[in-house]
């Protein structure tokens, strides 16, 4: 090779890789060429996964090669159309937002089975069910209300009262957040059963008696004047300062309410130590389940609730809001409510903000969390239905069941809804989620 030619062949080499190299870079960089525009673009990347996992992607309208869970990378910045299909589930579909250089999250989507209920049990006129493994049916059998508990399969039944007989609507069940005591509420009488050991413990309604969120073992007993601890495993007894109208267990101490002059009083009990924490408006407030060094009390007459930081902060009162159901997030982050019975708001404990994530027409009866926490299940007067709580912009619904349905639960492994229907065909019925 002369030296003409080794000096074309170095000049084609150097020419070449300024022409390649920064395209390498801009290649790496995140850089494309948009061939619609004929213009270089950045682009973003989707990070996605589902529950349950090997869903197929597409983006506007194109099929991705990978399933879930998959990185897809070199998407250009802009809206996107992504849809996520898995036979025998619903599909979920929304548009998001991609930003150059970044990357938007959609992690642990949950997909829905489109598998329709089944009815497993009829010839009942109540239920209630714990948020995972128990559900209790009621029917009237020879003059009684008898209660029994049915197994996640919904083969055996075991009979764990009888009640003098009653309409449904004289009978409330209610079950503790640990969902293993249970409430029984009738016009005449309020009993506890522990549904794993069976222990039961009985008050005529004149003495209102009502759980201690924090313990399945305690009962607190309003008798005349006083508040009483009723201890259900020791057999004990603890009266409470004459005026204390509320309480709930906190660490080594309790935490009470107290009428004060400009309202009702929320303070720390230890040992004899009284220690004001805040001042709430006056009402017929109680103790619901919050996370540690947190007190949410529910207003009965106005349907209110108050949610407080209970660690001694200069401003204790975080949430305030008219509601009559609340449900918390598994991981207690998150704080769901009806707002006016029509909306469905979640508040963020780490953000102390609230957010709506639909409005239905018909008011919420009860509302659930998925255990994963990447969905919350809600029923009206006419439908079940499930919306995600994964992704940012905008919210994915799925319709499980046509019909009015109380007592929602789910079964030991969390794959089936259980529920109550109250119109229609009525009875137990079970639908399989994931």
């Amino acid at each position: 090779m002369n030296r003409w030619t080794r000096r074309v062949l170095y000049t084609l080499f150097v020419l070449g890789f300024f022409m390649v190299a920064p395209a390498v870079v801009l290649y790496t960089a995140g850089f494309r060429i948009n061939w619609k525009t004929a213009r270089i673009v950045q682009t973003g990347l989707i990070s996605v996964s589902t529950l349950p996992r090997s869903a197929e992607i597409s983006i506007d309208g194109r099929l991705i090669g990978s399933r879930t869970p998959s990185v897809i990378d070199a998407i250009p910045a802009g809206a996107h159309e992504v849809l996520l299909k898995k036979s025998g589930y619903f599909p979920w579909e929304r548009t998001l937002s991609v930003v150059a250089r970044q990357t938007v999250f959609l992690e642990g989507i949950p997909l829905f089975l489109t598998a329709p209920a089944t009815k497993i049990e009829s010839g009942f006129i109540h239920a209630g069910a714990a948020t995972i493994g128990t559900f209790i049916v009621a029917r009237t059998e020879a003059g009684w209300v008898e209660l029994w508990t049915l197994n996640e399969f919904g083969e055996n039944k075991t009979l764990l009262s009888r009640i003098p007989a009653l309409s449904a609507s004289d009978l409330a069940l209610s079950f503790h957040p640990e969902g293993h005591l249970l409430r029984i509420h009738t016009k005449t009488e309020t009993t506890f059963v522990r549904i794993d050991t069976g222990l039961t413990a009985s008050f005529h309604t004149s003495l209102a008696a009502e759980f201690d969120p924090t313990s399945e073992s305690r009962i607190f007993v309003h008798e005349p004047k006083t508040l009483v601890l009723v201890d259900l495993e020791s057999e004990t007894r603890r009266t409470f300062p004459v005026g204390v109208k509320a309480a709930m267990g906190s660490g080594s101490g309790f935490l009470i309410l107290e009428s004060s002059p400009s309202g009702e009083a929320v303070s720390r009990l230890e040992g004899t130590t009284i220690t004001p924490l805040a001042v709430i408006p006056r009402g017929t407030w109680s103790f619901e389940w919050a996370p540690s060094g947190y007190a949410l009390l529910k207003e009965t007459g106005t349907r209110r609730v108050i949610l407080l930081d209970a660690r001694g902060s200069d401003r204790p009162i975080l949430f305030s809001s008219q509601t009559s159901l609340t449900s918390w997030s598994p991981d207690a982050k998150f704080l769901a409510t009806n707002g006016d019975g029509h909306e469905l708001n979640v508040y963020s404990l780490e953000k102390n903000s609230s957010e709506t994530l639909t409005r239905v027409s018909s008011e919420l009866r009860e509302i659930l969390w998925l255990p994963s926490g990447a969905a919350i299940i809600y029923a009206d007067d006419h439908a079940v239905t499930a919306i995600e709580t994964v992704s940012q912009e905008g919210r994915a619904t799925f319709k499980l069941f046509e019909g009015s349905a109380t007592a929602l639960g789910f079964d030991r492994r969390a794959r089936e809804l259980w529920f109550f229907r109250t119109n229609g065909d009525q009875g137990v019925y079970r639908r399989a989620l994931q």
